[in-house]
């Protein structure tokens, strides 16, 4: 418990931080002289990396789901009945929280989305609550002062910068779309 809401801003902020770097780091390798003869192997491997960024982000976001998802279902589990103070009762009920974790972030990551969404639903559920707790906001007016707090940051932000109005009346208008086809 205590342990894992010191250890739980870590790991969501590493992986933040890892995804961040990850997107906008672009991998570009420098581009070497056309004469060469390593430059073909360069020029494969920069793909190659480029390719293999996509994975590492969705791989760290699902390791940090299934974390998250774990802590939560090891709750509903305790919340359901299945306590005891046996050190081996503790361990086969986090195994089988981390089994049902692993299954529902499974099948939220790889199934067909139009199929899948309330257990991503679910899954997301899991990271803020478990966020949530981590957090410990006491009382409740103070998360709706502190949201309230950034909306109007925002308003101000967008309205009153004087910036983003013009900027955003100055854009091109699109093109009306085709007509019907009959």
């Amino acid at each position: 418990g205590a342990k894992f809401a010191l250890v739980l801003p870590l790991v969501l902020g590493g992986s933040l931080l890892t995804s961040f770097f990850l997107l906008n780091s672009g991998l570009s390798l420098p581009t070497p002289p056309t004469d060469s003869s390593g430059g073909d192997f360069i020029k494969d491997l920069a793909a190659q990396l480029k390719g293999v960024v996509p994975l590492m982000i969705t791989t760290s976001n699902a390791a940090v789901s299934l974390l998250f998802t774990r802590v939560e279902v090891d709750a509903a589990l305790q919340g359901l009945g299945w306590r005891s103070d046996a050190e081996k009762d503790v361990e086969t009920r986090q195994k089988a929280a981390l089994g049902l974790a692993a299954a529902a972030v499974a099948g939220s990551y790889l199934g067909p989305a139009a199929l899948v969404w309330p257990l991503r639903n679910a899954v997301n559920m899991c990271v803020a609550v478990t966020a949530a707790r981590a957090i410990q906001l006491p009382r409740l007016p103070w998360a709706t002062a502190l949201l309230a707090s950034l909306v109007a940051y925002d308003v101000v932000g967008v309205f009153g910068s004087g910036v983003l109005i013009p900027a955003a009346s100055a854009a091109v208008p699109l093109a009306p779309p085709p007509p019907p086809v009959m």
